[in-house]
């Protein structure tokens, strides 16, 4: 599970831990708290099945539509 913080310009921080996965902490910001939790769910589900996402390992934010963030 993540660890969430709300900045004061009503964005969201988002750090994924995981040990033996991940060298360090992962930080990142989304503009809303709902991106952000489907991001993380998406990659904590990745990270249960052994599987590093390359953009966690680059630091990059995926740019998604909501509708393609948010699974049918």
């Amino acid at each position: 599970m993540p660890t969430k913080r709300r900045r004061e310009s009503g964005s969201g921080e988002f750090i994924i831990r995981r040990k033996g996965l991940l060298p360090k902490p992962i930080s990142i910001t989304f503009p809303t708290e709902e991106e952000g939790d489907v991001y993380c769910k998406r990659a904590e589900e990745s990270l249960d099945r052994g599987v590093v996402p390359q953009a966690l390992l680059n630091n990059e934010t995926p740019i998604l539509t909501f509708p393609e963030a948010v699974p049918a």
